[in-house]
C-alpha cells in the first residue's frame, strides 16, 4: 500500500533535502544535434510477430470473429459499399471523424462492445483532471455553497453566452459578490473584494430568468467543458484555435476539481473508471494545480494533495476488499510529477529538486518526471539541458530512480519545441534517456531517429483520439500509429483527457482496430502487454501483472466466442 516515508527515517538520507548541483562545462557543451545522424532509413519489423505466434486457439478464433464483425459493420452499420454505389442518408465513414461517429459507435457497434470487454493492462498517459466526468464535477458544484463563478464579460446577450470564458473558485464567506448579468459588471481582479465573483447558487437563479438563455446554467457550463463536433470539425477551425479551445476546457476541469472535497472524491471516481474500463493499473499525471479547502480559506500544497491521493487509494482498497473485488485493480496507481516547460531554468531546477524530495517521501507513489504544456510554448526540452542532465546523473550512485517520461513530437511538422530543425524535442528525449515519450506523432518523419527509439527501447504513449481532435490528423486512418508499429517501436494506448473528448480507453482500442486493416486481436494483446512491460511497476509486480493479464485475456477470448461465434 502507498505510504509516506518521513525524511528522517529513510536510511541513507538522514533527513537531508536533495539538491541538484551545477553541471560541468562539458555537460553545458552538449549539443543535441551531435548525438544522432539524421539520415532517413526505413526499418522493417514485424511488430506483432510474437503475439501472433503465441496466440491460443481461443485467441485465433476470437480474431476471426472480430475480423468478421469489423467488416460487417463497415458495410452495414456505416454503409460502405462499392465506390460507384449511391450513398444513403445514414452513411458515415468507418474510421472517419471520431466525434461524428461517436453516437453510432457507442449505441450500435458490436466491435465497440468487444473493446469495452477486453482487459487493457495499464494506462500510462492519463491526467486526473481529464478523467472525472463533467456530470460528476457539476454534481459536486451543486453541493458546495462556497463556489463562485467569474466571466470575462458581462452576460447581456446571446453572443455573450457564446464568447464568454468562465472561471470557478472556492471563495471565503466574506467575498463581496458581483453580478455577472449587470451592465456594470467588470471581471476585475481575483481578490475577494473585486466584485468580479458571483456565488454559483445566485448565478443559477439569475440564469433561469435570463432572456437569452436556451438551456440551463449547468448545460451551458457543460458545453464549455467539452470539445464537441462543431468545435473540432468546422471549416474555419485551426490547430491553434482548437488547442486554445482545449486549453479553456481543461482549465475549467481543473477549477471544478480544485477544492478539497471534489479532489478527494475524484480519486475514487478515477478508480471506478479504471475498473469499468478493465484497466488494472495507471500512471497518473497530477498536474500541479490550485486546490483549496472547501471554504476557500486555505490552499493545499502539492504534498498535501499527494497525501489525499494516498488516503483515498487506501480507502478505496478497503472498500473493494470488503466486496471481494480487490482482484479487479491489483496495483492501483502511481504519480508522474509534472513541471511546465514555460518556466525559467532556475524554476525548473527547483521543480526537479521538489520532485526528488517527494520521491524520497513517497517512494511507492512518485514514479516519473514529465515536462508538460504544448510544444509551441516558449522553451523546448533542450532549453533545460543543464538541469535535466544533472537530474539524470543524480541517480547514478543513489538508492532510487525517477524515469524521464516526456511529452514530445505532438506536432505535424516534427519541429516540436523549436523552430530550428536541428533542435527537436524527440532528439532531446533520446539525449536525456527518456523511458517513454508521450504522443511521438511526428516520429515517423525521422526514420533514423525512429530506429534509435527501437534500439533503445523507448516506448511511445499513443493518444490517437487526442491527436485527431486537436487536428494533427483528420481521422484515425491518417494517424501514423501503423508506421510507428511497423518500425518496431513499442507503443501503448492511452486516453489522456477522456472527459474532455467524451471518450475512454475502450474507444482508443476500437479506433486502432478500424483505422488499419493490419490491426488484429493479437495486436490488441500486444498493446496491453507493452503497457505493463513499459510501466514503472517493479519487476516482480510486472511478472504478476502479466500473469493476471494472460488469464484475463483467455477469459475474454472465450467470452467473444460464446457471444459472437
Amino acid at each position: 500500500m502507498l505510504e509516506e516515508i518521513p525524511l528522517k527515517t529513510l536510511a541513507g538520507y538522514k533527513g537531508r533535502r536533495v539538491y541538484i548541483t551545477p553541471t560541468t562545462e562539458a555537460l553545458r557543451a552538449l549539443s543535441l544535434g551531435e548525438k544522432l545522424d539524421r539520415t532517413d532509413e526505413e526499418t522493417s519489423f514485424v511488430w506483432d510477430k510474437h503475439s501472433k505466434s503465441s496466440a491460443s486457439e481461443a485467441e485465433r478464433r476470437a480474431e476471426l470473429i472480430v475480423r468478421r464483425i469489423c467488416e460487417e459493420e463497415r458495410k452495414y452499420l456505416f454503409g460502405h459499399r462499392a465506390s460507384d454505389s449511391s450513398l444513403g442518408s445514414g452513411t458515415l465513414e468507418m474510421g472517419g471523424s471520431f466525434l461524428t461517429n461517436l453516437e453510432r459507435i457507442s449505441n450500435h457497434s458490436l466491435l465497440y462492445k468487444i473493446a469495452k470487454e477486453m482487459p487493457k493492462g495499464a494506462q500510462l498517459r492519463l491526467y486526473l483532471h481529464g478523467m472525472v466526468h463533467i456530470d460528476n464535477l457539476l454534481k459536486g458544484l451543486r453541493n458546495t455553497p462556497s463556489m463562485f463563478i467569474r466571466s470575462t464579460r458581462p452576460l447581456l446577450t446571446w453572443a455573450d453566452l457564446e464568447e464568454a470564458e468562465i472561471s470557478f473558485k472556492a471563495m471565503p464567506d466574506h467575498t463581496q459578490p458581483g453580478n455577472i448579468f449587470s451592465q456594470e459588471y467588470n471581471p476585475g481582479s481575483e481578490g475577494a473584494r473585486s466584485l468580479s465573483w458571483m456565488p454559483w447558487r445566485s448565478f443559477l437563479t439569475a440564469f433561469e430568468s435570463f432572456e437569452h438563455a436556451t438551456c440551463s446554467a449547468e448545460q451551458w457550463v457543460r458545453r464549455k467543458c467539452l470539445l464537441l463536433e462543431d468545435d473540432v470539425y468546422n471549416s474555419k477551425q485551426t490547430v491553434t484555435g482548437i488547442r486554445a479551445r482545449f486549453n479553456q476546457a481543461t482549465r475549467l476541469h481543473k477549477e471544478l476539481l480544485g477544492y478539497e472535497s471534489m479532489f478527494r472524491q475524484s480519486i475514487g471516481l478515477l478508480i471506478d473508471n479504471m475498473i469499468y474500463d478493465k484497466t488494472m493499473y495507471a500512471e497518473l499525471r497530477v498536474v500541479q494545480m490550485s486546490v483549496s479547502s472547501n471554504d476557500g480559506m486555505k490552499q493545499l500544497a502539492y504534498r498535501e494533495q499527494l497525501l489525499i491521493v494516498i488516503d483515498q487509494v487506501r480507502h478505496k482498497a478497503e472498500e473493494l476488499a470488503s466486496k471481494g473485488f480487490s482482484h479487479k485493480i491489483p496495483f492501483f496507481l502511481k504519480i508522474i510529477y509534472c513541471a511546465s516547460r514555460s518556466i525559467s531554468k532556475a524554476s525548473m531546477q527547483r521543480e526537479l529538486e521538489a520532485c526528488m524530495d517527494l520521491k524520497i517521501q513517497f517512494p511507492d507513489l512518485i514514479c516519473g518526471f514529465d515536462l508538460v504544456v504544448t510544444e509551441d510554448s516558449p522553451n523546448h526540452i533542450g532549453f533545460y539541458q543543464d538541469e535535466l542532465l544533472a537530474f539524470s546523473r543524480a541517480f547514478e550512485d543513489d538508492l532510487f530512480d525517477i524515469p524521464f517520461l516526456c511529452h514530445a513530437g505532438e506536432t505535424r511538422l516534427g519541429a516540436g519545441g523549436s523552430n530550428l530543425p536541428e533542435i527537436l524535442d524527440l532528439y532531446a528525449a533520446v539525449i536525456f534517456k527518456a523511458k517513454r515519450v508521450g504522443h511521438g506523432y511526428s516520429l515517423p518523419r525521422h526514420q533514423k531517429l525512429a530506429k534509435t527509439f527501437r534500439e533503445k527501447g523507448i516506448c511511445i504513449e499513443l493518444c490517437p483520439i487526442s491527436n485527431e481532435v486537436l487536428q494533427l490528423c483528420r481521422n484515425i486512418k491518417e494517424h501514423p500509429y501503423p508506421q510507428l508499429l511497423a518500425m518496431g517501436i513499442p507503443c501503448t494506448l492511452n486516453a489522456g483527457n477522456p472527459s474532455v473528448y467524451q471518450s475512454s480507453i475502450s474507444y482508443e482500442f476500437y479506433q486502432v482496430m478500424v483505422g488499419s486493416r493490419e490491426m488484429t486481436v493479437h495486436g490488441w494483446r500486444q498493446f496491453t502487454e507493452w503497457s505493463l512491460q513499459y510501466s514503472c511497476l517493479a519487476p516482480k509486480e510486472k511478472t504478476v501483472a502479466l500473469q493476471i493479464l494472460r488469464w484475463e485475456w483467455e477469459q475474454f477470448c472465450e467470452w467473444v466466442i460464446t457471444e459472437f461465434e
